[in-house]
């Protein structure tokens, strides 16, 4: 009898912890990454959930799918490199500044073009996050004139959904 009862408390001790102990799973939103298309023509919108938060941190994590591309699509070219190292992002009055180490962008970056759509492929999807209007770019931790040669890197970037 004894083994039933302790039975019976073990079973419904298990039960409510798994009712009550669960944690709560993270509210996800969907936000627009912009991809490269296979042509290396135009920019195209993928939406990809995030875990909502803060902002910086809802960036972090849009930089984050830009960085790990979406290397199983044909229709899609990665020209950001593969390396959490390569961008660095912070956040500052609607502002996201990123740092992009050039050692990983050197063979990436071929033409004006690609410049150009590497730029706005980030500029738009970070922009896409709630409470950041425009993208400051650095280069290996400095304010620079070029990444690749074809744009002014010191401007402020605004998107550009044209592309």
């Amino acid at each position: 009898m004894k083994q039933i009862i302790m039975f019976i408390l073990l079973l419904s001790t298990a039960v409510t912890s798994f009712f009550f102990g669960r944690a709560d799973k993270p509210q996800l939103t969907d936000i627009p990454v912009y991809v490269v298309d296979a042509q290396l023509m135009r920019l195209i919108p993928v939406a990809e959930p995030v875990i909502e938060g803060d902002t910086e941190f809802m960036a972090q994590q849009v930089m984050r799918r830009l960085i790990s591309g979406h290397d199983k699509n044909r229709k899609i070219r990665r020209i950001i490199p593969d390396s959490g190292a390569c961008m660095s992002l912070k956040v500052r009055d609607k502002v996201a500044n990123i740092n992009i180490k050039t050692k990983y962008f050197k063979n990436c970056l071929t033409s004006r073009d690609i410049e150009k759509l590497c730029v706005y492929q980030i500029v738009n999807s970070i922009t896409e996050v709630e409470g950041i209007e425009a993208v400051k770019f650095t280069i290996d931790g400095k304010s620079t004139k070029k990444l690749a040669g074809y744009l002014d890197m010191r401007d402020l970037f605004v998107p550009d959904y044209l592309m």
